[in-house]
């Protein structure tokens, strides 16, 4: 039975709520109005951002790194079933370059009185949502999938945090697959759950799927470094269908592939190119692409993945390519420091999990990277999931993954 009551009130909580006027000045005032990519979307899908816009944000960002610049109660709308409170919180953290910059995330607690010590305290990192600033995740509908994974979290006891990334719904761009800068990104979400001394326990773990494995992954890697103040209390990761040994595909991208592309890696691609192209302007790997492989890039950039994956549909590598993007001198180089993910140095449990039949993430990529662990003297659990796709993957692991926290919890 759950008997814990708060022996105080959150009073840095309600002082925050208190103070929403204020705070948000620095926030809503210099906001621009709807850009197009959002203008052209139905009201429905349009974002919600709680009264917290930060698309825009040129107040103060603190040195402290998760420290609270804002917050407020998430839209109801945007409140996935099985949840009782349910925060939007800006905070400071730092972005690709590593130069103090504003994020956001939202984080659910479930129903109920929290049990003695509060709420298990899991990071989610969220995938692929795209590139524009309406994409992140806090300030949208969340997807069939996520929805329902969430509710189970919640329903498990789990107050879940999660990380906009850097750069979604808040000024700059997003390092989309850039490991240690959205791993920062998360663990500064923690930090700032922490700071609006909510009923959650000091013990924390990471899950994420897709882009967020790859993401939870060098969470537990790179908290030994960023986060010594974190890292005691570290359970454990989870990482679903990651987006590990990408960069080994990038000499494979080049016009002789045959066939149409597959819809979840094509997109995938241009994003990650458009990311990089961003990272490493000096490279010019734009000058690789067809006029349609530079539109597909200016679409991903201040658009969703829809968007992107409809004028992608049925193209093949020549569409979009003139040349191969290993030719682009530098490439290569830089597709391996900025697509890499560690594969020694883990000292907390990680468990890996993969859909046989997934697609947008083929198995081969993630069994590959989990024997390169193993060799390396890593111990890893690896998880396959035979009928799975790159989304039902989530369902099929249900038991798995549960059973793999209960454990790090005990």
């Amino acid at each position: 039975m759950n008997t814990w009551r708060a022996s105080r009130p959150c009073w840095h909580v309600l002082g925050l709520l208190l103070l929403m006027p204020t705070l948000l000045l620095g926030v809503a005032a210099g906001a621009e109005p709807l850009d197009d990519p959002i203008a052209e979307l139905p009201p429905d899908q349009r974002p919600r951002w709680s009264g917290l816009d930060a698309r825009a944000f040129s107040g103060h960002v603190p040195d402290a790194p998760g420290a609270v610049i804002a917050a407020t109660p998430l839209d109801p709308a945007l409140v996935p079933t099985g949840a009782g409170a349910a925060h939007r919180v800006l905070h400071a953290t730092t972005d690709l370059w590593g130069n103090p910059a504003p994020s956001t995330a939202a984080i659910y607690l479930p129903e109920g009185d929290p049990p003695p010590g509060g709420w298990r305290a899991l990071a989610h990192a969220h995938g692929t949502f795209g590139l524009g600033d309406h994409c992140a995740p806090s300030a949208r509908p969340l997807p069939d999938a996520l929805s329902a994974a969430y509710t189970m979290l919640l329903d498990e006891g789990y107050a879940v945090i999660v990380s906009d990334y850097q750069g979604l719904g808040t000024p700059g761009e997003h390092a989309y697959l850039h490991g240690p800068t959205a791993a920062r990104n998360v663990l500064d979400s923690v930090r700032a759950a922490r700071g609006l001394e909510l009923p959650i326990t000091a013990e924390w773990a990471v899950l994420g799927h897709s882009q967020g494995g790859q993401v939870a992954l060098h969470v537990e890697h790179e908290a030994r470094a960023m986060a010594p103040d974190l890292l005691p209390a570290l359970r454990g990761a989870v990482a679903i269908a990651p987006s590990v040994n990408v960069a080994d595909l990038a000499p494979l991208v080049t016009p002789a592939l045959p066939g149409v592309l597959p819809a979840g890696l094509s997109t995938f691609g241009v994003l990650a190119i458009a990311a990089m192209d961003t990272a490493y302007p000096e490279l010019s790997v734009t000058e690789a692409l067809t006029p349609l492989g530079e539109e597909a890039l200016e679409v991903a950039r201040t658009r969703c993945t829809k968007p992107v994956s409809r004028l992608l549909e049925g193209r093949t590598a020549q569409d979009l390519l003139v040349r191969p993007l290993a030719d682009v001198p530098g490439a290569m180089d830089a597709a391996r420091e900025y697509l890499s993910t560690p594969v020694r140095g883990y000292d907390r449990p990680v468990l890996i999990v993969q859909g046989l039949a997934d697609t947008a993430v083929p198995a081969p990529m993630v069994l590959a990277y989990a024997a390169e662990l193993s060799s390396n003297g890593e111990t890893p659990e690896l998880h396959l999931e035979p009928h799975a796709d790159h989304l039902t993957v989530l369902a099929f692991s249900r038991s798995e993954v549960l059973a793999f926290l209960d454990a790090a919890w005990s």
